[in-house]
Parts: C-alpha cells; structure tokens; sequence
C-alpha cells in the first residue's frame, strides 16, 4: 500500500427539472421557517397616486410563525 492519498473526484450533479427544482425549494425553505420561526408574508396594499387614482402594490414583511398547540 502506498501513503499517497487517493484523488477524490466530484460527484456529478443531477439536472433537475424545474418542477423538482421547485420541490427541492419549496422543502428546503419550509425547513428553514420552521427552523427560526419566521416566514417571509406577503399582502396587497392600496397605494394612492398622485393624478386621484390608487395603485395595488406587494408589501413585504417578515412574520413570526404561530406556536403550535
């Protein structure tokens, strides 16, 4: 036996297919909600302009998570 150390090759990485892709996402950004106890919320909100009209804007929050019972 030789003390030369072996080289370690890369595993290749499997293409995955938007729909997997968006599996793989979806579990993995439920795991880190629970994790820290926070979720990314999202809700429309009614913005006013400045010609009389309103305009329905996406407003961003970050939530804690309900305790569980």
């Amino acid at each position: 036996m030789s003390n030369e150390p072996k080289e370690v090759k890369p595993q290749p990485k499997k293409v995955l297919s938007p729909e997997e892709l968006a599996k793989v996402f979806m579990s993995e950004y439920q795991a880190l909600c629970e994790k820290h106890g926070m979720d990314i919320s999202i809700k429309p909100v009614f913005k006013a302009t400045n010609h009389g009209s309103y305009e329905v804007i996406l407003q961003q929050s970050v939530q804690k998570l309900p305790k569980a019972n």
